[in-house]
């Protein structure tokens, strides 16, 4: 920035301005996935209450190349009773493990 014929003082006021700015993005960040986790725990609760079904299976994968080419491998599955922490467990979820989420407690087998 000084090759540009900034002085330090307006280099360091433009870094001070954009430290400022990355905070304000992180912030909005953590609100947005703050919002995003409860919006999912929203979601799992309405279905599980007016399903009778009484389970809801969610995966994570994150596809490496197309869509119609892709081949998941289920790792595990993991039966989550809603009676835990739901931010918690959702939070924790690990890619292509399958999360089968109910309302009573899983059976013992």
């Amino acid at each position: 920035m000084k090759k540009k014929g900034w002085s330090q003082a307006k280099i360091d006021r433009w870094l001070g301005e954009k430290e400022i700015a990355s905070e304000r993005t992180s912030l909005q960040r953590a609100n947005s996935s703050g919002a995003d986790l409860n919006s999912w725990c929203q979601f799992i609760l309405a279905y599980l209450t007016a399903s009778e079904g009484g389970a809801l299976g969610i995966l994570l994968h994150w596809y490496h190349g197309s869509l119609d080419d892709e081949k998941i491998s289920i790792q595990s599955i993991e039966r989550i009773p809603l009676t835990e922490e739901l931010e918690k467990n959702l939070l924790s979820m690990r890619e292509d493990v399958l999360y089968l989420f109910s309302i009573a407690p899983p059976k013992s087998n």
